[in-house]
């Protein structure tokens, strides 16, 4: 398996190894398998631990306290 986990991570950029590796994905049932489990579970845990952005009245309270501890 040719660089899966980077290649579903986006983080490959080779322009000769990403060819190769969607064709194992066509044609190989086991690399395929392993593909869609491993982007599977990354878009699950991505959806699942998301830190949501601090309510708004938070995020002012932090605003102020940075701003006068700045001042």
């Amino acid at each position: 398996m040719r660089d899966l986990a980077e290649y579903i991570d986006e983080a490959l950029s080779d322009q000769k190894v990403c060819p190769l590796i969607i064709e194992d994905i066509q044609t190989d049932p086991i690399i395929s398998k392993e593909y869609y489990v491993q982007k599977t579970v990354k878009q699950l845990l991505k959806t699942r631990f998301v830190k949501p952005c601090p309510a708004k009245k938070l995020f002012e309270v932090i605003q102020t306290k940075i701003s006068n501890s700045i001042s």
